[in-house]
């Protein structure tokens, strides 16, 4: 048995030639120059595709994040990971995938984990706050492979923020577009105005899912809008709260009413607009 051995920078060969005798004192003759020669090209052609590859991964504009898979340490991050998720490279860098506690929160942590098990790869889209402060809406794909004789997790992050944007617009589009389907089939049944009000205020409420609401009508002669019908605005078993009148321009209703523009509110019951006494009870 022959064997020759020798380090090659990061790589590390070991050649085992087998020779077997059929017949004595037999004459086996080996090129080893060659041979060596061969293995300093083949360990040149490894650094190179070496080099190649973190230059895709570096320059990619999908985020890559590499992890040791025992460890679960950082082994390797791209600028397009750090930039998705509000951090710097080394910042990602000092990371152990399990222990970034967004990645529990949001499902990260058990994707890696299957995918590492199984082999397969995993899928996740997710809404998140990153460790460094971000909300951003990604989706995740889970890859384990075999890097330096070792188990690796690799992960590609992408931001599908506009992608999920644009699909809650097209939802509540939808949303609207059934509420006035439906709003249009039971009109024509409608005998008069108030049934007509009563009608839109509850198909809307289904359908928006909605607890409460109401509709005000403007009178020119008096110059005030009042609510001409409303559903859920009192205690739970109790009697409903009546909403004054308001003149346009005054109050949200007749902010609303003079800008002719819609107003989104996070939190209500703060609005300086609403009376005290709704305030209360919503």
């Amino acid at each position: 048995n022959l064997l020759i051995g020798g380090p090659q920078l990061d790589l590390v060969t070991w050649i085992v030639v087998s020779v077997n005798f059929l017949l004595t004192n037999a004459i086996v003759t080996f090129p080893l120059g060659g041979l060596l020669g061969g293995l300093v090209e083949s360990a040149e052609e490894v650094r190179e595709a070496q080099r190649f590859s973190d230059f895709i991964v570096s320059a990619s504009p999908v985020g890559l994040v590499v992890f040791e898979a025992d460890s679960g340490d950082c082994v390797m991050v791209n600028q397009a990971a750090a930039e998705l998720v509000g951090a710097t490279r080394d910042a990602l860098e000092a990371q152990n995938f399990r222990e970034i506690g967004s990645w529990k929160e949001s499902g990260f942590l058990a994707a890696a984990e299957r995918a590492l098990e199984t082999g397969e790869v995993e899928q996740v889209d997710s809404n998140m706050v990153s460790t460094f402060g971000k909300d951003v809406y990604l989706h995740a794909e889970f890859v384990r492979f075999m890097r330096q004789g070792r188990d690796h997790l690799l992960v590609s992050v992408n931001d599908i923020s506009e992608i999920q944007h644009a699909q809650r617009n097209l939802e509540q589009r939808l949303t609207e577009l059934e509420a006035l389907r439906l709003v249009s089939e039971q009109l024509r049944e409608a005998e008069d105005l108030e049934e007509m009000l009563r009608l839109m205020l509850d198909i809307a409420l289904e359908v928006l899912d909605l607890d409460a609401g109401s509709i005000w009508l403007y009178d020119p002669k008096t110059n005030l809008l009042s609510v001409q019908i409303s559903r859920g605005y009192g205690p739970p078993g109790g009697d409903p709260v009546s909403l004054p009148p308001e003149t346009p321009g005054s109050g949200l209703a007749g902010k609303v009413f003079a800008n002719n523009q819609p107003h989104l509110s996070s939190e209500l019951n703060q609005e300086p607009d609403i009376p005290t006494n709704i305030r209360e009870v919503i």
